[in-house]
């Protein structure tokens, strides 16, 4: 799964208050290695600067229905990569 920063019209306020907390995440590849990692991961990448690779996505995306419409909804551009 590819993650990328959506534009700021789409932003959540949940995500910006990650990155306040967080004051800079940069993408980058990362490994889920179960549902709560790969969530977590996921949600990060919402608030780093660039584009962030998750591998083992599939654990996430098996453990919660419209993963992707949700992410979108939180303002990322999600592109699922086989």
């Amino acid at each position: 799964m590819v993650l990328s920063k959506g534009t700021a019209s789409t932003q959540n306020a949940f995500v910006e208050w990650i990155k306040f907390i967080i004051k800079k995440l940069h993408g980058a590849k990362v490994r889920a290695t179960d549902l709560r990692s790969g969530a977590a991961l996921l949600l990060a990448a919402l608030a780093a600067e660039g584009e962030t690779i998750v591998e083992g996505s599939a654990f996430v995306e098996r453990g919660y229905e419209k993963l992707e419409d949700a992410l979108t909804f939180l303002g990322g551009r999600v592109q699922l990569v086989s």
